[in-house]
């Protein structure tokens, strides 16, 4: 059985780091069934999200590096050779990119830019919510 493979966007991971969604993006992304992507691009976002004083004081250290771990220990890197231009905000671009290259089944996210596309060739675009009740 093909697994699932799904992009989880910068935001899903700094509520993961936050602590509002951890326990549900931890067992989402450690099922046998889920091929989580990422990209440099989207790292690279994640990292300088999370160094904004604004969310340095919900975020601890320690949530960070997990943050950082669960990746490492369970995505797909996927380097991107598509050049997407859709997005109403042309910094999301990268992740329409990687559902293309990757050939994501969905993209997650709580982005208004992303979720008013609905879908991207094959990758269905949907809040974390969304997702989980499918």
């Amino acid at each position: 059985m093909r697994k699932t493979k799904l992009i989880l966007d910068v935001n899903i991971w700094v509520s993961f780091a936050i602590g509002k969604q951890m326990r549900k993006v931890y067992n989402l992304v450690l099922q046998n069934d889920i091929e989580m992507l990422v990209c440099s691009q989207l790292l690279e976002e994640f990292k300088l999200t999370l160094q904004k004083s604004k969310l340095q004081k919900y975020i601890t250290p320690e949530r960070s590096q997990l943050a950082f771990e669960l990746i490492e220990q369970t995505a797909t890197f996927i380097t991107l050779k598509s050049n997407i231009r859709l997005a109403r905000d042309a910094k999301d671009d990268y992740l329409l990119a990687l559902a293309k290259d990757g050939v994501a089944d969905f993209l997650i996210t709580g982005d208004n830019d992303l979720l008013v596309l609905k879908q991207f060739e094959n990758t269905k675009i949907l809040t974390f919510s969304e997702y989980l009740s499918l």
